[in-house]
């Protein structure tokens, strides 16, 4: 593992340097750079793991672990990536922890104080504040996680949100180990989703759910024939 913002001799561009300097603030670099590399290993191709070859950014004590992916337009900030880790584009990452193997974006931003886990995964137009997020767990669309634990082996079905803010403080939300979250479901924190517990399709869950049971919130549907046409008359 080593520090981002010191690339190693011959694989910075000098040119794109040179270029920023007057632009970027103290402390941001940008450079093209195989992370965790030989040199001689990247002028090669010998391992498919690795950055872009586009100009990104660093700034602060970013720390980058060996044989990790890393692809245009990611921003990482004072930040620490563990070997494997893969970023897709267009990633904001700032104060918080990816662990080894986990898998990043596109469109994701991490913010401060979160922790992603092991061969855990948070996909395209996923926001994480303040939240760890276990091993192997997913979070792969277009979800807000907020000020939350979440266990292990966790699916956090697309739409979902913790609701954090009661309009005075921020509550917390925890998802244990195993649990199952339907895609557009809301948590209103404070609330404990408890371990292999699952929670259907856009259910709202205002209390905690027990160990193993499957929480719903929907009535039935209902449909109305003829609605359509008298709402034009």
């Amino acid at each position: 593992m080593r520090d981002v913002t010191q690339p190693r001799a011959g694989r910075v561009d000098r040119g794109d340097l040179e270029r920023q300097r007057g632009q970027e603030s103290a402390g941001e670099q940008d450079a093209k750079c195989h992370c965790g590399m030989r040199a001689e290993d990247s002028e090669h191709g010998a391992s498919p793991k690795r950055t872009s070859g586009r100009v990104r950014r660093a700034r602060g004590r970013t720390r980058i672990g060996e044989r990790c992916e890393i692809n245009a337009g990611v921003r990482i900030v004072d930040s620490t990536l563990e070997d494997g880790v893969v970023i897709n584009n267009f990633c904001v990452i700032r104060e918080s922890h990816i662990r080894a193997g986990a898998q990043i974006g596109p469109f994701a931003h991490i913010r401060p104080q979160s922790d992603v886990g092991e061969g855990a995964h948070v996909g395209n137009f996923t926001e994480l504040k303040k939240t760890t997020l276990g091993k192997g767990s997913k979070a792969n669309h277009l979800s807000y996680l907020g000020d939350a634990t979440i266990g292990e082996k966790v699916n956090i079905g697309a739409g979902t949100i913790t609701c954090n803010y009661d309009g005075v403080r921020k509550q917390q939300t925890v998802i244990e180990d195993g649990a199952f979250i339907g895609s557009d479901s809301q948590l209103i924190a404070p609330i404990t989703v408890h371990k292999d517990a699952y929670v259907g399709t856009g259910t709202t869950i205002r209390e905690d759910v027990p160990a193993g049971a499957l929480a719903v919130s929907a009535g039935k549907q209902r449909n109305i024939e003829g609605w359509v046409e008298k709402k034009r008359k």
